[in-house]
């Protein structure tokens, strides 16, 4: 997995090292690296630490997904900027997302016209699960902008957990 999401959560964290990349052997220098790639266990347990270390912000996932750039996303993110929709970039991002085993999973779905989005973290440790909801609802709204020159908007955000202290930053992301 490409380490870009992680650099992006200590970029806002700012927490020293020692606390943020305790219990990997992670370091700032191997981040840094184009072509390096971390194990999915090692970032979450960056995401862990952090989250422990900081836990009144709880909007931290928003702030780090909302860094996110097409181009950390390698072979799927030259797929959707190849993509002459919005539509099919989505479509090509769900279809190949085992190549770079996002966090959470997601799948997409038309009901007439609304498409629905549906991001799945369960798989994941409850701890995390809603920093990764938050990246992964910013990382969207970041990349459709990168794409389209404008956010996708949302007639409504559901969410399976706890309504969050920060729900108003949805509106912020997606209208």
């Amino acid at each position: 997995r490409c380490p870009a999401s992680v650099r992006d959560l200590l970029n806002v964290a700012q927490l020293p090292d020692k606390i943020s990349l305790g219990g990997t052997e992670l370091t700032r220098e191997a981040l840094a690296d184009p072509i390096s790639e971390i194990a999915m266990r090692d970032e979450l347990r960056v995401i862990g630490n952090v989250l422990t270390a900081l836990r009144g912000y709880t909007d931290i996932g928003l702030d780090a997904g909302g860094r996110c750039k097409l181009i950390a996303f390698g072979m799927i993110g030259l797929l959707m900027l190849q993509s002459r929709t919005l539509g099919g970039a989505l479509t090509s991002s769900v279809r190949y997302q085992d190549l770079c085993y996002p966090l959470p999973r997601s799948s997409r779905e038309r009901l007439g016209s609304t498409v629905v989005i549906t991001l799945d973290s369960s798989d994941y440790p409850q701890a995390l699960q809603p920093y990764l909801i938050d990246h992964h609802l910013a990382a969207i709204d970041t990349i459709t902008i990168e794409l389209r020159g404008r956010g996708m908007g949302a007639r409504s955000i559901e969410l399976t957990q706890p309504r969050p202290p920060h729900a108003d930053r949805y509106t912020d992301l997606y209208g």
